[in-house]
């Protein structure tokens, strides 16, 4: 039944996407609550349901047709020619592939909205990276907040995540987000859709907290079952549901690439506002030409690449830490790119 139940409402998402509705979702719960494993499940029920994979050249992708019949329908069958190599010989994605949505900072979600074909799942886990208010002043944030309100037109699905609900900018809380998924205790969840009359607050959060009440982690399931009851009365509450565990396999994975993202964050050098890098650059050109100048000699093209600019151009000349990393040159780059064709 549970599992019936997140497949409607990734089914619900699906219409909102053929409507050309945005479509975000945060998931909020205290720490080891199972906010990571429901957006993982999620993306993966979405992507086994829409999603379409080339038995010729292995490409996966979204279908982008109109795939429901209703708001709460499929199509018996949907099917499109590969967009990459155009064969005929398609079948259903039967396996998901999450390290290929998953998103870890700010830099990694814009380089998904931008590359992902349309329809795909993003999944950021842990949204406070990049979602917290306040950050709200960061250039990096600003420049995120402006692409979610841009990109409707690709159909995308993001479901993030954070510890708590009222921490969202409130951009993201109050304009952008479309659904809240409250985790209550481990595999129990409420779902919430935002009040989209003339109020200052569109999730009644305070409403929301006076009928959860008070709870610790201790509290029985029988006693979450009767505060459950009562936020069925909640105007935003649509629905309640049991969060079905994540395959072994996908979990095992996701635990290994977590830990990896974790190590290279305690390793990263102190991070530093874009203006203080750029000082750091134009100090480093303005006195270190020639040794810049002589890596690039020495490249294969002759030419400067990310990786000279990471290592000779944004490297701290007091301590020597790398200021700006290859993956954030990248997407600088690319940005730029986009920007003058």
């Amino acid at each position: 039944m549970s599992y019936e139940k997140i497949k409607n409402f990734v089914i619900y998402c699906r219409w909102m996407q053929e409507n050309d509705l945005d479509v975000l979702s945060i998931t909020s719960s205290a720490k080891g609550f199972g906010k990571s494993s429901f957006i993982i499940q999620v993306g993966r029920i979405y992507m086994l349901t829409f999603g379409l994979k080339c038995n010729k050249c292995n490409h996966e992708w979204v279908y982008t047709g109109k795939a429901l019949l209703s708001k709460n329908k499929i199509k018996e069958n949907f099917h499109e020619p590969c967009p990459k190599c155009k064969s005929e010989f398609i079948s259903k994605v039967k396996k998901f592939d999450f390290m290929k949505y998953l998103a870890y900072d700010n830099d990694e979600v814009m380089d998904k909205i931008y590359d992902l074909p349309s329809y795909s799942p993003i999944l950021p886990d842990e949204g406070v990276r990049f979602m917290m208010g306040e950050d709200w002043a960061k250039s990096e944030s600003k420049a995120l907040k402006k692409l979610f309100a841009q990109m409707r037109t690709k159909h995308l699905l993001i479901f993030t995540n954070i510890p708590k609900f009222r921490w969202l900018d409130s951009k993201y809380r109050n304009d952008m987000a479309t659904f809240w998924v409250r985790i209550l205790k481990r595999g129990m969840a409420v779902l919430l859709h935002p009040d989209l009359g003339e109020s200052d607050d569109p999730w009644h959060i305070k409403k929301f907290q006076d009928y959860l009440g008070h709870y610790n982690y201790w509290t029985s399931k029988d006693e979450i079952d009767r505060r459950v009851n009562k936020l069925m009365k909640h105007p935003c509450v649509f629905d309640f549901f049991m969060i079905p565990k994540v395959p072994d396999d996908i979990y095992k994975e996701y635990l290994i690439a977590r830990d990896k993202k974790a190590f290279e964050r305690k390793n990263d050098t102190v991070i530093i506002d874009q203006k203080m890098a750029a000082k750091v650059a134009a100090y480093n050109m303005l006195n270190n030409w020639e040794e810049i100048l002589d890596n690039i000699k020495k490249s294969r093209k002759k030419k400067p690449t990310l990786q000279i600019l990471e290592q000779s151009v944004f490297k701290n000349p007091k301590n020597n830490d790398l200021l700006v990393k290859y993956q954030t040159l990248s997407t600088w780059t690319k940005e730029i790119k986009r920007l003058v064709g």
